[in-house]
């Protein structure tokens, strides 16, 4: 199949910009790797001009130096924080998060940083930069408020084998203050809208805790608002044992696997209605969650992949994956070290490869589960290496659990919509509806903590080798290309 130029612009951006990430120290390396995969896509498509050549050079050049540039970029804005570290420091800046609040605890992230003082001394901030304030848990902080905070910045530091410096780095957070004075001067009117948006949110998280019990009601805010807290630590322990904690917060694996479950909407209520109602959906969601950038990424990438399915062919959906990750990426090269943006990307990725191939294989298994184990495995394809190299553990029953829980998921979700509009304006009703919604809960809680209690649930899986996971994938690769041949020849000889 000749793949469209949209499709090696886009990869040929990404290329660049990988290339600048692993050999940005050798030159070499790097004339090397341009050359290497501009010979190998002209051996392959050999229908495209001489000039692509020149193109697609220029492309992998483009997507190093866009790299290059902007972690220049990322540099000089850490940097200007080396001087403040140990510093007991006069600061101000506008609160750019919900505060993630813990049992005893709050975060609380400062954007739009002006002059620090200490002592005498001033420092200017001129370059785009972000302090994490880790504060207690009994004063309420909103996004958009202004605050002056004085306290000792200090350094992120790793721990336990995480690189938390690396993690705070990917949003551009160079500094950390703990317990410092706290005082409210003001609200930037330039973050209005976004703030009602996030108001609206905590009225909705106040409205469900009302009415559901826990863990139930703490469930029901992760998957509709992205609220990652209000979890016992069993009950966290038990989703990570089950391999279900992507779906109980709104990330990227989770609305994947949503947007593409809503395509067997299809043959009920046809293609355009299909559409339609996958679009509503996107538009309350992106509401709901306040524009989280890793979900609104996750949203973007899985609408118009979902949207090529419905109009057009499975090639024209990875088409699609790629061409908006490959936007996503130019615009951002930090994204490669995101692990929400590497579960979306290849959790819709498995799906869209492997899917009709898995789902063949489980002729044998009743049909009520084939559809839900299906995604669950092609998922599950091309994220356990990640997921095992990020948390050292693996899911052994995560397919079964996922098969079994994943039925619930839209009827939760679609639920949850309709209780929150309905609980604005029409009490009574949303209470019916919150019966019916309670049940599904229930039922989604019981299997975390049946499952989750089995000692076999996971398995410790600490493989750091890099060559093991290439060789994975290679595997992979090559498997999919055997599939696809297989594929073509049984037509041929079906003809």
């Amino acid at each position: 199949m000749k793949m469209p130029p949209l499709f090696y612009t886009c990869l040929f951006l990404i290329f660049g910009i990988l290339i600048n990430e692993f050999f940005s120290s050798n030159y070499l390396w790097v004339v090397i790797g341009i050359v290497s995969l501009a010979i190998i896509f002209f051996r392959v498509e050999k229908k495209y001009p001489k000039i692509f050549f020149l193109i697609f050079i220029l492309l992998l050049a483009g997507g190093f130096m866009r790299s290059e540039l902007f972690f220049k970029d990322l540099e000089k804005a850490e940097n200007q924080f080396g001087n403040l570290y140990g510093k007991n420091i006069v600061l101000s800046g506008v609160v750019d998060n919900i505060p993630e609040k813990k049992a005893s605890s709050q975060k609380v992230i400062l954007n739009k940083l002006k002059m620090a003082f200490s002592g005498k001394e001033e420092y200017l901030i001129s370059q785009p930069g972000k302090v994490l304030i880790k504060t207690t848990k009994f004063r309420n902080y909103e996004y958009g408020q202004i605050l002056e905070i004085t306290g000792l910045i200090e350094e992120p530091q790793d721990f336990d084998d995480f690189d938390y410096r690396e993690y705070l780095r990917q949003d551009w957070i160079f500094g950390i203050l703990t317990n410092p004075q706290i005082q409210v001067v003001g609200v930037d009117p330039r973050k209005q809208i976004i703030r009602n948006l996030f108001l609206l949110k905590n009225t909705i998280q106040e409205k469900t805790n009302r009415f559901f019990p826990e863990p139930q009601a703490a469930l029901l805010n992760g998957m509709l608002l992205g609220i990652k807290s209000g979890f016992d630590d069993d009950f966290s322990n038990n989703l990570r044992q089950t391999g279900l904690t992507h779906i109980v917060v709104v990330s990227g694996t989770n609305i994947s696997i949503l947007l593409l479950l809503m395509m067997s909407f299809v043959s009920i209520i046809g293609r355009r209605k299909t559409i339609f109602l996958s679009l509503a959906v996107i538009f309350i969601y992106i509401i709901l969650v306040g524009f989280n950038p890793p979900a609104l990424r996750a949203l973007i990438m899985g609408g118009l992949v979902l949207a090529a399915c419905l109009l057009g062919r499975k090639s024209a959906a990875v088409i699609t994956l790629f061409a908006s990750g490959g936007v996503m990426v130019f615009l951002n090269p930090m994204l490669f070290k995101s692990l929400s943006f590497q579960l979306s990307f290849l959790t819709t990725l498995g799906i869209l490869l492997f899917y009709q191939q898995v789902n063949r294989l489980l002729f044998f298994v009743p049909h009520l589960i084939r559809e839900n184990l299906a995604i669950t495995l092609s998922a599950q394809i091309l994220i356990w290496p990640l997921i095992a190299q990020t948390f050292s553990e693996i899911s052994v029953i995560s397919p079964l659990t996922n098969a079994l829980v994943l039925p619930s998921v839209f009827p939760i979700t679609l639920l949850g919509i309709v209780y929150v509009f309905l609980s604005f304006i029409f009490s009574f009703s949303a209470r019916i509806i919150g019966f019916v919604l309670l049940l599904l809960l229930d039922y989604f809680v019981t299997c975390v903590n049946f499952f989750g209690k089995f000692s076999f649930a996971s398995i410790v899986l600490d493989i750091r080798s890099g060559t093991f996971y290439l060789i994975y994938y290679l595997l992979i690769l090559l498997f999919y290309i055997y599939i696809r041949h297989k594929r073509k020849d049984e037509l041929v000889a079906d003809f």
